[in-house]
């Protein structure tokens, strides 16, 4: 790719242009799942994932980047095979505000690819820089949709949370329906920094 040296180095968010970010809300527990979509701009290779927590709390907390799916029975897309993690090397959310979390294996994001990135917590203080709800039309529905016109218009659904997990497991539900479209901006912003790019 020509003047892909040009990217070396630079960290890049993984959340559409005109997201609105901002204080999020705390997870529900250390048995839930947050997920937020994002396509990747660019065909590149990335090995950590970076986040920010706007209130620290008293646990760690793991990332992690999913396949996307589409199921067609239900209409409705959702995050499905694992594609990297930080293989349970979590981050401390009570001594710093911002972290990185590093998977052993580098991952290739494909461009034009739809991938979601998620976060757990394990514990109900910590607050990551979130996708807001405040848009008229939040990004995730612009990626993927919503099986439901509100979904799309009035409810600005923001990402998708799994209630029924283990914390330092990520769960593979099998279904799309077990993943539940959320108003709450709980799945946490995230940037990367490119590792290489073919």
């Amino acid at each position: 790719m020509a003047g892909a040296q040009a990217y070396s180095g630079l960290y890049f968010p993984l959340d559409p242009i005109g997201t609105q970010i901002g204080a999020g809300g705390t997870s529900a527990g250390s048995a839930y799942t947050y997920c937020s979509p994002f396509v990747a701009p660019l065909t590149f290779a990335v090995n950590t994932l970076y986040g920010v927590l706007q209130t620290v709390g008293s646990g760690t907390a793991h990332a992690a980047i999913y396949q996307d799916a589409y199921d067609t029975t239900n209409h409705r897309h959702n995050p499905a095979t694992l594609q990297m993690s930080d293989n349970n090397n979590p981050a401390d959310t009570s001594a710093t505000v911002s972290f990185t979390l590093t998977a052993t294996t580098s991952l290739q994001l494909l461009q034009g690819h739809i991938y979601w990135k998620c976060n757990q917590t394990s514990d109900t203080t910590a607050k990551w820089y979130a996708i807001l709800n405040s848009n008229t039309q939040s990004p995730f529905s612009s990626i993927v949709g919503s099986n439901a016109v509100n979904g799309v218009i009035g409810s600005d659904h923001v990402g998708v949370s799994y209630s029924s997990g283990t914390f330092g497991t990520w769960p593979n539900p099998g279904s799309a329906t077990s993943w539940v479209e959320m108003t709450t901006g709980t799945a946490a912003a995230m940037a990367v920094s490119i590792a290489s790019i073919p």
